[in-house]
């Protein structure tokens, strides 16, 4: 199997579909390559905990803990990180993206037919999960790809906003985290152009103390909210502080690991597909229920489990790159 890996890494396809996927304008660093795993490893983490075993707490020293706080992060962390090296867009890629979800959507509901036998569906219920993007019920991607179209603009914009101008548009676009979430998406990419720009070195030295005190924290006030069966809403939003500072201060905690092994930008060239697949509609509760069930909900083996399937899940998104890339290279020059 390392052997058979090894080959595939070696090949020129492979690294022509890492260029492919790769919606950042450069080349990212193996570090960061690594954190998309690791944050795509939570994701499917936190969706097996809350879509199969159905809650995210855990009991501990009589108290009731969330394990929420540990992976609060991984969106904002993601688009982060498409922020910070930008999005670039091109018409065959955001076109490859999409036709990719409509494969994944089909074969989703291929693998709930597989997992639950008795499962029925009417014709409408098919068309409209083979189409989920207009249907928002992947709503990370909905809105993503709206950021992608609108990322030539928000670049350009970017880069003509002197800093003064570029801090009064973060700020306004964070305080309307009290009035409108929608805004998630755009205020996280625009940040990440931001800091890229103008880069915090006060943040950047002290990312592993900012990164564990602010969980720490979310986790003390968690326990108080949930002692008293308080849930303040805003506190659990993607616009939180706990979700935000969290995710810049990873980034740059794992922006500084130094590591080499081109076997990172494989995996995570394709860690897209484990969302897609196991967070589809028809899947999203019979896989999690799924995984929970054969680890016999010991939550110390979810994350080897969700790591095992976003590999999986890497793999096969890589060869669905590999079937479709050259349908879309038609008519593209040779470089």
């Amino acid at each position: 199997m390392i052997w058979g890996i090894r080959q595939i890494i070696a090949t020129k396809e492979i690294r022509s579909m890492e260029k492919t996927l790769n919606l950042g304008g450069q080349k990212r660093e193996q570090s960061i390559e690594l954190l998309r795993i690791v944050l795509m490893t939570l994701i499917v983490f936190g969706h097996i905990l809350g879509h199969g075993l159905g809650d995210t707490t855990i009991e501990m020293g009589g108290r009731t803990v969330s394990l929420f706080p540990l992976y609060f992060y991984h969106v904002d962390a993601f688009v982060f990180i498409s922020g910070y090296f930008g999005i670039h867009l091109k018409w065959k890629k955001f076109l490859l993206l999409i036709f990719k979800m409509i494969v994944y959507s089909l074969f989703a509901i291929g693998l709930a037919v597989l997992l639950k036998p008795d499962l029925r569906m009417s014709i409408s219920e098919i068309v409209h999960n083979v189409y989920p993007i207009s249907a928002c019920d992947w709503w990370f991607m909905s809105e993503y790809l709206f950021l992608m179209l609108l990322s030539p603009i928000i670049n350009a914009g970017m880069e003509r906003l002197d800093k003064r101008q570029a801090t009064i548009l973060v700020g306004v676009l964070y305080l309307s985290w009290f009035r409108c979430t929608s805004v998630l998406l755009l205020f996280i990419y625009i940040l990440g152009r931001y800091l890229r720009k103008y880069p915090c070195t006060t943040l950047e030295a002290n990312a592993v103390k900012i990164f564990v005190c602010t969980v720490a924290m979310f986790f003390f006030l968690d326990m108080i909210f949930r002692a008293n069966g308080m849930y303040p809403e805003k506190l659990y939003n993607y616009m939180s502080p706990f979700a935000v500072v969290p995710a810049v201060a990873i980034f740059y905690i794992f922006k500084r690991i130094k590591i080499e092994w081109q076997g990172i930008g494989v995996i995570a060239s394709g860690v897209l597909a484990a969302y897609l697949l196991t967070d589809h509609e028809f899947v999203r509760h019979i896989f999690c229920t799924t995984m929970s069930d054969i680890v016999s909900n010991n939550i110390l083996l979810f994350l080897p489990v969700a790591l095992f399937v976003v590999i999986i899940c890497s793999c096969i998104d890589n060869v669905v790159t590999r079937l479709l890339t050259p349908i879309f290279s038609i008519g593209s020059k040779k470089e």
